[in-house]
């Protein structure tokens, strides 16, 4: 009797904490399948995961047994990588940090189980003495190059050439490389000079080139031009620029591009190369596409163009790149018109807008930014009228207000009536090409909606 009594307690008690662990702890129950999923869309979306104890993957390891072992188990929590360089107050230090990264390193991306990888490895400005390990993050990357899809290299030029130089074989996965080379006071950066050559631009599988202040001529490298889709050039050193022949003769080369970054000059740039590269034996094959004119370059496929353009000889009978470009799938465009004379007649059509009368297909831009000196009011409200699906707008003008042609003593004045003539001023008819409220144009209520 005082047994089943006891045994009746306990169960009593036994059920008493039951309720209270189910209260309690209910996440416990939640499938694994469920926490992979909630952990992946807390990755950070806009930049890669660095590694850091207070941020994602990391932290999870943190929190308990049940999460660090669904996160050291969910592979593709570890497939992407964000590493600057660190660095030791002394060369004992510096070396004792190197090994803990390098060691690091490979506890993250060991975890990573062959899931396709994205590394970005940065080398930042006030590291100046590597003492002897500037190899090591390279070398420790080239372990697991058989399944990386993207890099991204912000290195001094002898420290890339280690990764660039490898044999292309070693990279069966890449879709995708940037490089940047940053200007570091107090030591020696070659800016680029015989990147062009490195084997890695012979991997088949590329697909998007970026390349910021790399002093290189992008037309002597050994790319499969006819496969890349993204095309990014940009920064202050010569070989960044284009002129609009050689412009001509790019997109004429790659005709699957969907993204183009390009900076534009007037001086002429002649590839440095003696033997015929894969791009000048493209360029010395007809057209195959059969589409337009022979001036003309069709890109089918291009989505987004973000160009710093510049006027030739508005007297001759010379084209503008952008003149030349048909565009059908042209939804994002970025503007910027630089180096203009100050003499350059306005009475010339303006190069954008030619563009945009030139296309033989609906004009499908859905987003533009446009430099507030690239065009006059008048030029810009007319190529307004001509994106009738535009959604989003941006008017950047990064000069101080004490730059701006303004009539008013004090801030904030209206604009002088003739660099009305000359940039996009905010005035009252500017504002109301923006906002049409004639019921044939657009309604109230989508008129409202239509720019940002």
């Amino acid at each position: 009797m005082i047994l089943d009594s006891l045994k009746e307690g306990r169960a009593h008690l036994q059920n008493a904490i039951d309720a209270h662990w189910s209260i309690v702890h209910p996440i416990r129950r939640v499938p694994k399948d469920v926490w992979q999923k909630i952990f992946i869309y807390c990755l950070p979306t806009n930049y890669l995961p660095i590694m850091s104890a207070t941020e994602m993957p990391l932290v999870l390891m943190r929190v308990c047994s049940l999460w660090q072992d669904i996160a050291v188990s969910t592979p593709i929590l570890w497939s992407s990588l964000h590493l600057t360089i660190p660095q030791g107050r002394t060369p004992s230090s510096h070396l004792d940090v190197t090994s803990a990264a390098v060691q690091a390193v490979h506890n993250w991306l060991g975890r990573s189980a062959g899931e396709k990888l994205t590394i970005s490895l940065h080398w930042p400005g006030d590291l100046l003495n590597d003492y002897g390990t500037q190899e090591q993050f390279p070398i420790t990357i080239l372990q697991y190059s058989p399944t990386i899809r993207a890099l991204e290299l912000n290195l001094p030029s002898d420290v890339l050439y280690v990764l660039l130089n490898s044999d292309e074989s070693s990279f069966p996965c890449l879709e995708e490389i940037t490089v940047r080379i940053p200007t570091i006071v107090g030591r020696s950066c070659a800016g680029g000079i015989g990147i062009a050559s490195a084997n890695i631009w012979r991997v088949p599988t590329l697909k998007k080139v970026v390349l910021e202040s790399v002093n290189a001529e992008l037309l002597d490298f050994p790319l499969a031009w006819t496969e890349l889709k993204e095309l990014e050039v940009s920064g202050a050193a010569p070989t960044s620029f284009f002129n609009h022949e050689e412009a001509f003769s790019l997109t004429l080369a790659c005709a699957r591009l969907e993204k183009l970054r390009i900076q534009l000059t007037q001086t002429p740039r002649l590839p440095s190369m003696t033997d015929a590269s894969q791009f000048f034996r493209l360029l010395a094959r007809p057209a195959t596409n059969g589409i337009g004119d022979p001036t003309q370059v069709y890109l089918r496929h291009l989505t987004t163009l973000d160009i710093s353009d510049i006027f030739v000889n508005p007297r001759s009978d010379t084209l503008t790149f952008i003149e030349t470009l048909q565009l059908p799938a042209l939804e994002t465009l970025k503007y910027r018109l630089v180096e203009r004379s100050p003499t350059t007649p306005f009475t010339y059509v303006h190069p954008l807008l030619n563009f945009l009368l030139g296309q033989p297909h609906p004009v499908k831009i859905k987003g533009w930014v446009v430099d507030a000196s690239s065009m006059s009011r008048e030029t810009f409200i007319n190529c307004l009228a001509l994106m009738p699906q535009l959604r989003q707008l941006w008017i950047c003008d990064e000069r101080g207000l004490e730059d701006r042609a303004l009539g008013a003593e004090e801030a904030g004045g209206c604009w002088l009536s003739e660099e009305v003539e000359r940039e996009i001023c905010p005035d009252d008819q500017m504002f109301d090409a923006l906002w049409p409220v004639s019921d044939e144009s657009v309604t109230r209520d989508s008129s409202a909606n239509r720019y940002v």
